[in-house]
């Protein structure tokens, strides 16, 4: 409780509010646990279905070859995580303001989810302002489709478009004359999808990435890192920097959440872990909600070419 006695003492703002149910992340996160569909057993699952969605979370992500392959593990992933994952990201928006952007437009390659989308969306109604939202997801699972539809209906106010294809495909595609208008480019928990099932080809996304991304994006512009504090997936996130460095000048800082297991890491502390949203008691009980907030974050600013 102190955590978030803090963060409210910090930016004036209750967020245990009525109004709390309302709140677009909430919205999502019921729409989600609303469209599971089970009884016994996952239809069509082709896995020793327990009928617990997060054994099989769990499995994806510490080395089962199975990806999301289910459409109530998509749904139980997006109840369970995105609180998390948008607080890191709201966090981190708070903590650098970027004031100076009059508008967002924002590329997730590996989108799932989008909390993201939504940490952004809650910095703006914490710190009181608007400003327009573009954002181009990126994600060749087909089975986010519900979900990224209901985001478009939450978030009308903002210009979204999702594109279904495979990453290396969606990089591929861009031409050496294509100049990109991104000011922001979000690497959400998709390098240690990298790291844990196509290794191989991270030297691969190291190049096309700073050749396809980076390199064409506009002055000013800022690529965000955030994922686990892991060595393997962290040492990504430098390998990405230092190669942006090839043809562009750019700098690099490196943020990190209290209260996490210790790691040789580098960088900034963000001042508070909490969850920036009130969790409501239904969706509280039913899923096991992660927290506190504890990735590593790597915020590369791109001043210009060289």
């Amino acid at each position: 409780m102190q955590a978030v006695f803090n963060w409210e003492v910090k930016f004036g703002v209750n967020i245990k509010t009525k109004e709390s149910n309302i709140m677009p992340i909430n919205q999502l996160v019921e729409f989600c646990a609303g469209s599971i569909n089970k009884d016994g057993k996952c239809i069509d699952c082709e896995h020793n279905c327990s009928n617990n969605c997060n054994i099989c979370l769990q499995e994806c992500h510490f080395g089962s070859p199975r990806g999301y392959d289910c459409n109530n593990m998509i749904y139980c992933y997006t109840c369970s995580y995105s609180y998390k994952y948008a607080s890191e990201i709201g966090h981190l928006f708070y903590n650098l303001g970027f004031n100076r952007f009059r508008q967002f437009n924002i590329l997730n390659l590996g989108c799932g989810s989008c909390a993201d989308l939504f940490g952004v969306d809650r910095y703006l109604s914490i710190v009181g302002t608007q400003r327009p939202i573009s954002y181009v997801g990126v994600d060749n699972n087909e089975r986010w489709l519900e979900t990224h539809n209901q985001i478009q209906t939450i978030f009308p106010q903002y210009n979204i478009e999702f594109i279904n294809s495979d990453i290396f495909d969606f990089l591929d595609n861009i031409t050496d004359d294509d100049m990109l208008e991104y000011n922001f480019v979000i690497l959400q928990y998709i390098l240690n999808e990298f790291n844990l099932h196509c290794r191989e080809r991270i030297d691969e996304f190291i190049e096309k990435f700073t050749h396809k991304i980076i390199d064409k994006l506009p002055e000013k512009s800022i690529v965000i890192t955030n994922d686990i504090n892991h060595n393997d997936v962290r040492s990504i996130s430098a390998r990405i920097f230092n190669q942006s460095q090839i043809n562009n000048l750019t700098s690099q800082f490196l943020y990190r959440f209290p209260h996490q297991p210790l790691h040789d890491y580098g960088g900034e502390n963000h001042p508070f872990d909490n969850l920036m949203f009130d969790v409501p008691e239904v969706i509280e009980g039913r899923f096991d909600i992660k927290k506190p907030c504890s990735s590593a974050q790597s915020v590369i600013f791109k001043t210009r070419n060289r």
